[in-house]
């Protein structure tokens, strides 16, 4: 008994040791599809999950309790299945800002990412907006989009792999 105790994780760890790193391509299974377990208890969450057919990280409100197969955190899902991906919106300047030259007073007082800080910074807004802007109502929305990421992931790597 004690031998065999001893013989199959040896067998597990051979074998792992032979098999290599993972190959190019790999996905982890929290990647492979979203999976949520409904329940009553349970209410919907904004959640990141990765797309297969387009390759990239999306977000879409969830309904469950067990979220296996998506992340919190766009930044928590790019980095475990689609590095090359970034958010280069999180790296943007916010629009609308207000400064001593602006005639108008401010609109509200949004977040924008600092990228050098890796926080989520309020400020007033007196602007327009366009979709994919550095631009968040709220604080978790912020965090949630941009939180993680600082200047060379938020570049990605996929526009630099298709120009070469």
């Amino acid at each position: 008994m004690a031998f065999l105790i001893f013989f199959l994780p040896a067998c597990a760890f051979l074998i792992s040791v032979l098999a290599g790193p993972p190959r190019m391509g790999y996905r982890s299974e929290s990647c492979l599809r979203p999976n949520s377990i409904n329940g009553t208890k349970c209410g919907r969450q904004w959640r990141y999950y990765y797309n297969e057919t387009s390759k990239k990280c999306q977000c879409s409100w969830l309904r469950g309790c067990d979220m296996t197969g998506t992340f919190d955190t766009l930044y928590e899902c790019v980095s475990n299945c689609s590095e090359g991906q970034g958010a280069p919106f999180c790296a943007a300047s916010p629009p609308g800002r207000c400064n001593e030259t602006t005639p108008y007073k401010p609109r509200g007082f949004p977040y924008y990412y600092n990228i050098t800080t890796r926080t989520c910074v309020r400020y007033a807004f007196c602007g327009r907006r366009r979709k994919n802007d550095n631009f968040f109502f709220g604080l978790k929305q912020c965090q949630k989009q941009c939180g993680g990421f600082d200047e060379e992931s938020a570049k990605g790597t996929e526009r630099k792999e298709l120009a070469e």
